[in-house]
């Protein structure tokens, strides 16, 4: 079972902005890059506990999967795997009124009367599935078995709205998950995977982290950052010794 994990990409941002000074030029553009995924981490975290009300017999929770079709990866924030359909889904941590532009495919947050565009997520879903397939195929399994997506907006104090009623069935709050799962056990009644240990373990394998260099993404040199052991107490770089 993979379990969830502080993505590494998270831990390289910290490290990276406790090395670096504190007028350094680029502290606030990677403090808020930080902000962002660590929110999108906790809005995957909140999800864990509506998933405890699945059954562990039937079903599979794999998180942070990552996998190639060669020429491209793609990346699933979960994926539940059951004998009769597979479900993955697609996490959001924004706060406000969120509205699913189905005409333009945009999502637009509204906080305060101010607007924001954000990348469609259902649209997002869309590829991830085709991608999946693809990707099942190449691997030996049935590119036909029954596939469902969800977008799922780990909030409850956030306001969903569409101007889409078919949306209605992908876009849901975290606390419906289990009901949604239900739902879905009633519309796929058949076995359709023999071997869901062979499944899980092609994609434990198959699973490539994100490794990025860090310091080569936001141009920055070695000679930039500071150097020495940090203070465990106080966080200072270098630490000073008192005699």
């Amino acid at each position: 079972m993979k379990e969830r994990k502080m993505p590494i990409y998270i831990r390289q941002l910290e490290a990276l902005l406790r090395r670096l000074p504190v007028h350094h030029p680029k502290r606030n553009l990677i403090g808020e890059n930080l902000a962002k995924h660590m929110a999108g981490y906790k809005g995957e975290l909140a999800i864990d506990y509506p998933l405890s009300f699945i059954s562990e017999k039937e079903y599979s929770v794999l998180h942070d999967v990552r996998l190639s079709n060669h020429d491209q990866y793609f990346q699933i924030d979960t994926i539940i795997i059951s004998t009769k359909f597979l479900l993955f889904l697609e996490i959001k941590n924004i706060a406000g009124t969120l509205m699913f532009d189905a005409k333009f495919n945009q999502l637009i947050r509204i906080t305060e009367g101010n607007s924001e565009g954000f990348p469609d997520p259902v649209l997002q879903i869309k590829r991830q599935e085709i991608q999946l397939k693809k990707w099942l195929s190449l691997h030996g399994f049935s590119s036909s078995l029954p596939i469902e997506s969800l977008v799922v907006i780990s909030s409850p104090r956030t306001i969903i709205k569409s101007s889409d009623d078919n949306l209605l069935h992908t876009i849901i709050h975290s606390a419906n998950l289990p009901h949604k799962i239900k739902w879905f056990e009633s519309k796929y009644k058949r076995k359709v995977i023999d071997n869901v240990d062979r499944l899980i373990h092609q994609i434990i394998t198959e699973h490539s982290p994100l490794q990025q260099n860090i310091l080569e993404q936001y141009k920055i040199e070695k000679e930039e950052l500071l150097n020495g052991v940090q203070c465990e107490k106080c966080l200072v770089i270098p630490m000073v010794k008192v005699k």
